[in-house]
């Protein structure tokens, strides 16, 4: 088997109750769609991007408007929940209507609250999003309470008994506590996965750079695993270390895969082994419709997506990461992880919010199970360039 036995070695089985503990955003989520969108295409230094125009000073009839809970670590919660785990949450919320319906949420879906903070200086983090004729979504956001995160509502209490540490997106400063937040669940020897969003890279992928040797697991979409690779070579420079490029190239191990079409600067299987080499045990990077890579320390996967209807893609990281991480901290090899979290992402996409296709357990697992395995594609790291057998 090519994936690292040390990683199944959990403490829990399907038998035994798992505690997991999710950190992150939660929010209210407002979700608006209109058929006459009007797009364009400009050049960017990142490449060609389609855009969605607003008339200045139109009135825009909205054909459908819909209220979801949403929010990375809020989305995860359910998803553990769903999935039969003891899921408690680390979040902060206001003291208003929205923080009212997020407690509720997590009350009516049996995940823990007694780590929620609710404060009256900020109002509860909101998302405006428009959904496109794709299926794919332009989301304005207001951070809100989940910029108040801070490390005082990290008590050693809620890290008593945890399982399996899920970290999502940490806004504003508390991204910065990263670090230390993995370093320590790590000492308790407690599994850590991080799935961080765009924006929190944005503003700096730095503290994701110094948490890789305390993560178990990292999960991001292929523009996040863009900006990291950018910091891991910009650390190499500073340190006086080759750059990134300046390695041999490594072969193209998937034919024409759309990951390297579409964002030329990152090479799938170099991004894979430089996170691993800072000791990160597992990277999965979802790309879309093309699918999801996931490394090990000494092979790379490439698992493609069925074709679906897409409805909206809101959520689809957090379901994948969510399916994948259960599974995994269930005792399941990654060959079946992957499909769990395909799965599990599937449904989402399938549906309207981003917890409504969430999936629980039994169903999930009829999911997973009816996904090709042999779709699988695996690769040695060592980059023979030729496809293994799968396990």
């Amino acid at each position: 088997m090519c994936f690292c036995k040390d990683l199944l070695q959990q403490k829990g089985n399907d038998d035994v109750n798992m505690n997991i503990l999710t950190i992150g955003g939660a929010t209210q989520d407002l979700s608006v769609y209109y058929p006459h969108q009007e797009m364009a295409y400009f050049d960017t230094p990142s490449g060609k991007q389609q855009f969605l125009l607003l008339l200045e000073g139109a009135k825009i009839e909205l054909e459908s408007v819909a209220y979801f809970p949403g929010g990375g670590a809020h989305n995860a919660a359910v998803s553990y929940a769903r999935q039969e785990f003891d899921t408690s949450i680390i979040c902060v919320v206001g003291t208003d209507c929205p923080g009212d319906s997020i407690i509720d949420n997590l009350n009516n879906n049996n995940v823990s609250t007694r780590f929620v903070t609710r404060i009256s200086d900020k109002p509860t983090g909101f998302s405006f999003i428009i959904r496109l004729k794709t299926g794919d979504r332009t989301v304005l956001v207001n951070r809100g309470a989940n910029s108040a995160l801070a490390e005082h509502h990290f008590s050693d209490q809620a890290f008593v008994g945890i399982d399996q540490l899920y970290i999502t997106s940490l806004g504003g400063s508390a991204a910065a506590l990263l670090p230390s937040l993995a370093l320590k669940a790590r000492q308790r020897g407690i599994p850590v996965a991080v799935n961080p969003g765009s924006s929190q890279l944005r503003a700096g992928a730095d503290s994701l750079r110094q948490a890789l040797s305390s993560i178990d697991t990292l999960i991001l979409n292929s523009y996040e695993a863009t900006l990291l690779m950018s910091s891991l070579q910009q650390a190499a420079e500073s340190d006086g270390k080759p750059a990134v490029s300046d390695h041999p190239k490594l072969p193209k191990i998937i034919a024409s895969p759309l990951l390297l079409d579409v964002t030329s600067s990152l090479d799938i299987a170099l991004f894979c082994s430089r996170v691993n080499a800072y000791g990160t045990k597992i990277v999965a990077v979802t790309n879309g419709a093309e699918g999801v890579y996931v490394s090990t320390q000494d092979c790379l996967y490439f698992y493609p997506s069925k074709p679906i209807k897409v409805v909206s893609t809101l959520g689809a990281g957090d379901a994948f990461g969510s399916g994948f991480v259960g599974h995994l901290a269930r005792g399941g090899t990654v060959e079946q992880a992957i499909r769990y979290g395909m799965a599990n992402s599937h449904a989402v996409i399938a549906d309207c919010g981003a917890q409504t296709g969430l999936l629980s357990g039994d169903a999930l697992g009829k999911a997973a199970q009816a996904l090709d395995p042999s779709l699988l594609q695996t690769f040695d790291l060592s980059f023979s360039g030729h496809p293994r057998g799968n396990d």
